[in-house]
C-alpha cells in the first residue's frame, strides 16, 4: 500500500514537472511589452535613408547628341535686267497731191508741185531731212525740187511743197526719194498724182516747212 502510494505520488510529481501551468501576466506588465514594440517599430522607422535598405536607382537613359538644325538660306531672285529697247528710226512719207502751174520768175513754163508730209514714227530724232522731186519730163532744176528740215523729233512731222520743171500738157510720172540721219531712206513713186484744188493748197500753205506734233 505504502509502495502504491509512493509510485502515485512519483509520478504526480513527473506529470507537474513535464506540464509547466501558465504564468498569469497582469495587464501593466501587457501594457509596458505593447509599448516596448511600438517603441522599437517607430526607431526602426527613423533610422537615416543610408541604414535602410533600398533598390539601386534607375540609369537615365543616355544623353544624344545635340545637332542644330542647318539654317537653309532663302534664294533670292536675281533681278534680270531690263531689255533697252534698240533705237529705230522709221520715217512715214505721204503724197497729199499735187497740181501745176506757171513759174515765169524762175524762167520756166509749166511746173509741177507735189505736196508731201514727212512724219517720224520711229524711236529716235532725225537730223537733215530732205525730200526731193524728181520727174520723167523734167527739164531745169528747179530751186525748190529739194526741202529739208533740220531735226524731226519721233511724233513730230513736217510738209514741203517740192517744184519740178516739167514739159507742157505732158503725162508726168514723179518720184519723192527722201533721206534723213541716221540712216533713213525712201521713195514713193506716182503716175496719177491726184490733183488737188486752189482751197486745199491754200489750206495746206500754213504747215509748210514747220515741224507739228503728228496727230494722235
Amino acid at each position: 500500500m505504502r509502495f502504491i502510494v509512493w509510485a502515485t505520488l512519483v509520478c504526480a510529481l513527473a506529470s507537474a514537472s513535464c506540464q509547466a501551468p501558465p504564468v498569469a501576466v497582469s495587464p501593466t506588465a501587457l501594457h509596458a511589452t505593447i509599448q516596448a514594440a511600438v517603441v522599437a517599430t517607430q526607431v526602426a522607422g527613423d533610422q537615416p535613408d543610408a541604414l535602410r535598405e533600398t533598390p539601386p536607382p534607375a540609369q537615365p537613359p543616355p544623353l544624344l547628341p545635340f545637332t542644330p538644325p542647318t539654317r537653309v538660306p532663302t534664294p533670292t531672285e536675281t533681278p534680270r535686267p531690263t531689255a533697252t529697247p534698240t533705237p529705230s528710226p522709221k520715217l512715214n512719207v505721204l503724197l497729199l497731191g499735187c497740181n501745176t502751174g506757171l513759174d515765169l520768175a524762175h524762167g520756166m513754163g509749166e511746173v509741177t508741185n507735189a505736196y508731201v508730209t514727212l512724219r517720224n514714227i520711229g524711236t529716235v530724232e532725225l537730223t537733215n531731212v530732205c525730200a526731193t522731186l524728181n520727174a520723167n519730163d523734167e527739164g531745169k532744176r528747179h530751186p525748190d525740187k529739194t526741202r529739208c528740215a533740220q531735226f524731226l523729233p519721233p511724233n513730230t512731222e513736217t510738209t514741203f511743197k517740192l517744184t519740178a520743171d516739167t514739159t507742157f500738157r505732158q503725162l508726168t510720172f514723179i518720184e519723192i526719194a527722201v533721206v534723213a540721219s541716221p540712216g533713213v531712206t525712201t521713195q514713193v513713186t506716182r503716175a496719177d498724182c491726184r490733183e488737188l484744188d486752189r482751197g486745199q493748197v491754200d489750206a495746206l500753205k500754213k504747215y509748210l516747212d514747220t515741224v507739228i506734233p503728228s496727230p494722235k
